[in-house]
């Protein structure tokens, strides 16, 4: 073994032993009437805030930061457009779940 290859056993225990790192994503239709404006946007990111994993949208080819409200302007997706939402870490499937309901339920009736 080369002396900068690691192995596990001399990684510190903390790295060696942490949590698993999952990677999950969702595909969902924008059904609010006004598509993914600036009020589903904000609850987007502070939604995706409260998640430890990295969260990311997929629209028209964009990779944007789910956690950015700054990024998330550029996503101007329109109602019946699809966005795939990622999340990488220990809670990615929690946060991709959570947040498709959130995409999947914004009807635009609530101010």
């Amino acid at each position: 073994m080369s002396p900068t290859q690691e192995t596990p056993q001399d990684l510190p225990t903390e790295v060696a032993q942490s949590d698993r790192v999952l990677k999950a994503f969702k595909l969902v239709s924008i059904v609010n009437p006004q598509g993914f404006h600036m009020r589903p946007k904000a609850a987007f990111a502070e939604s995706a805030g409260r998640f430890q994993s990295e969260v990311t949208i997929l629209w028209e080819g964009r990779m944007t930061n789910g956690k950015s409200m700054w990024d998330l302007m550029l996503v101007a997706a329109l109602p019946g457009n699809e966005i795939r939402i990622d999340a990488l870490g220990p809670d990615a499937e929690e946060a991709v779940t959570a947040l498709a309901k959130l995409i999947e339920t914004d009807t635009g009736d609530t101010i």
